[in-house]
Parts: structure tokens; C-alpha cells; sequence
């Protein structure tokens, strides 16, 4: 089963983001969540699949949340497992969780997955419980008037904690 992290990402001076004029700001904040993605076997010169997020609220007690998503440039596999300091003023991160998950569907404009996990890792885990599972799902919508930026949006929906309900398509 391939692994996934989420990572709690505390901006540091140097690492500003800016969204794009035409889009709403998307993880622009002092604190973000990084989502990392190996996409499977074990080549040491693979990338992981990522995505930034605004963190998410108590996603364990809702239904599905649906909110925007940025997609990012791949990143190294160090951060699949990497805590602490990321170095030129970008911040610093910890894992919220780690584990496995189910590919669903990959495609240039999705990525739908199961995620499971054994044990949340940040005590501040937004609701998140141990021994969770939840469906996500990132997918692009429309670019804006210009052919600018792609937008993404990501759905998440918790498996666990007598939340059965499925993500709507």
C-alpha cells in the first residue's frame, strides 16, 4: 500500500505564498497543511504527489468538507517521514498523520484515494481520531478567463468515528 503524510506546515518569513490575482487565497495563512502522496513502488528518485490546504475543521464529526486546495511541485521523499525545520526561513512542519492508501482513480485532473492510518501524530489533530480512515478527493475545476491558473478543490471525508457517509461525487 502506498504511503501518505499530512504535515502541518508553520510558515516561516521566507516562505510567503501568494495566490494567483484571479483566485481565492489558498493556504496563504501562518499555518497550512501539507498533503504528500508516494505514488508507489520504491525508486529512491520518485516525487511525491502534494497539495496545500488552509487546515481543515474538525473533518472527523462532519460529513464531507469540500474547500479549495493548491496543487504544489512534487517534493522529495524526505518529507514523506521528515519533522523539524524545513531551512531558508520556509518554516517548519510536523506530521498531523501518516500511513497508507488505496488509489481510487489518478488522473491529470484527480486523484481519489482511502486513507488509513494507525495513529494521528500532532496533538492538535483537528478531530482526527487513532485507527482512522477517510476518502479524498482532489480535482481540478475550471481555470480562470485568462487560461491562468488551474483551480483544484479537495474533498474529504471521514470513514471513522460512526461517520459512514460517503463523499458526494
Amino acid at each position: 500500500m502506498p504511503r501518505f503524510t499530512i504535515l502541518i506546515h508553520t510558515v516561516g518569513s521566507g516562505a510567503a505564498r501568494q495566490s494567483e490575482p484571479a483566485m481565492p487565497p489558498i493556504a496563504t495563512g501562518p499555518v497550512h497543511w501539507d498533503w504528500l502522496f508516494h505514488p508507489g513502488g520504491n525508486r529512491a528518485d520518485e516525487r511525491l504527489w502534494t497539495w496545500a490546504t488552509d487546515p481543515l475543521p474538525m473533518w472527523a464529526e462532519t460529513a464531507a468538507i469540500t474547500m479549495p486546495a493548491l496543487r504544489l511541485a512534487d517534493h522529495r521523499m524526505r518529507y514523506l517521514d521528515f519533522e523539524g525545520e524545513v531551512g531558508g526561513g520556509r518554516g517548519s512542519v510536523r506530521q498531523l498523520v501518516t500511513g497508507g492508501y488505496e488509489l481510487r482513480q489518478q488522473t491529470e485532473c484527480c486523484f481519489e484515494a482511502v486513507l488509513r492510518w494507525s495513529s494521528q501524530r500532532s496533538g492538535d489533530a483537528g478531530g482526527l481520531a487513532d485507527g482512522g480512515a477517510a476518502e479524498i478527493r482532489f480535482f481540478t475545476t475550471t481555470g480562470d478567463q485568462a487560461g491562468g491558473a488551474t483551480r483544484w478543490e479537495v474533498t474529504v471525508c471521514c470513514l471513522g468515528g460512526g461517520n459512514q457517509e460517503r463523499m458526494a461525487e
